[in-house]
Formats: C-alpha cells, structure tokens, sequence
C-alpha cells in the first residue's frame, strides 16, 4: 500500500513523480523543434500517470493555444486512437445549459488530430483541409471524446503530400454518441511545398 493512501491527489506518488516531470518538461520543450515529436515524447514522459495525463493536456494547450481555450484531459494516446474527456463547464455550455457546438467541434478535432500524432515520422506536418460535424443529440455533462486515424501512411513522400480522414465522436455518461466529425488532413512533409 501507498504511504500516501488517503491524501488528496496533491500528496500521491503520482503527483510527486509529475512534479518532477513538470519541472523536466520546459527542458523538453526547449529542445525540441518539431511540434509532432514535443507531443510524441511529451505523452512518454507525461502519459504514464493520472496527473502527468492533466499535465500533459496542460502542456498541449499551450503548444496548440486554441485548443486549450476549452478544458479536456487525454486519457489514452496511441496510433491510431486517441481518448479525451471533456469535463462539463460553465465556460462550455451554451445558453440551453449544453456544451456549445463550437466548443464540441474543437475538442473533436483535437481528438481526431491527435490520432494521428504517433504514427508521424519527425518532419512530418499535417493541416486540416475540412471539418464536417454532425451533432445527435444535446451535450451534457462531462462526454468522453474518441478520436480514430488511419494508421498506416507510408504512402508519404517528400514530394506528394497524402490527404486522409480523421475521425471523432463524442459520447454522454450513458454512452449515447451525441456528436461525430470527419476531418480531411493533409499530411506532407515539413518544409515542403506540396
């Protein structure tokens, strides 16, 4: 048993052990040039524990800033696959008392971008060329976000560009999908003019 069982989570191994990693981060950043490798070794270093994940959200935010003007919380990033939860705000409600569909529609391609982030080689950029977002029912409360990519994009060379889909949707507590988007993404080769 944890000689911290009990405490708050300001007290738990695993806020002392991201502490730790906070303070290593900038470090990190400062020495990483490329926006797809910070995030890919940021989620190693940060992914492992509850609050390295608050952390790492944190950290994303501020490197995609739009992004971070809604709050979320990554829970799960691998290739392929990318899980988030949107905690239910103030800040994010419409004045129905559900989340606004603009604060869903960014979370959602974060999601979807973000499913894509860990199969990206370094050089390696991408633009969203579309979004289409469908919204089924009203967002409330706290929703769990699922964002799925291709996984394989070997068809990349530095001279053609590869356009893909992206996919997001957004489930209530009781696991109704109450949004879904597509995005198009070009994906090319940093540096490049294709």
């Amino acid at each position: 048993m944890s000689r911290f069982a009990g405490y708050p989570l300001a007290f738990t191994e695993d806020s002392i052990f991201s502490a730790r990693l906070l303070r290593a981060f900038p470090k990190i950043m400062r020495a990483e040039s490329d926006p797809i490798a910070l995030i890919q070794r940021g989620w190693q270093v940060l992914g492992g524990t509850v609050a390295g994940r608050i952390l790492f959200a944190q950290a994303l935010g501020r490197l995609v800033p739009y992004s971070g003007s809604v709050p979320f919380a990554v829970e799960a990033l691998r290739p392929g696959e990318a899980a988030l939860t949107l905690p239910d705000r103030r800040a994010t409600r419409n004045h129905l008392g559900s989340i606004h569909a603009v604060a869903l529609a960014n979370v959602l391609e974060l999601a979807a971008n973000l499913a894509l982030v860990p199969q990206l080689a370094r050089g390696q950029s991408f633009i969203v060329t579309r979004l289409d977002i469908r919204y089924l029912a009203k967002a409330r409360g706290s929703l769990r976000i699922e964002g799925r990519a291709p996984t394989d994009i070997s068809a990349l060379t530095e001279s053609a560009p590869l356009t893909l889909e992206t996919h997001a949707s957004a489930f209530n507590a009781a696991g109704q999908r109450v949004c879904e988007a597509t995005a198009e993404v070009r994906v090319r080769m940093q540096g490049s003019r294709a």
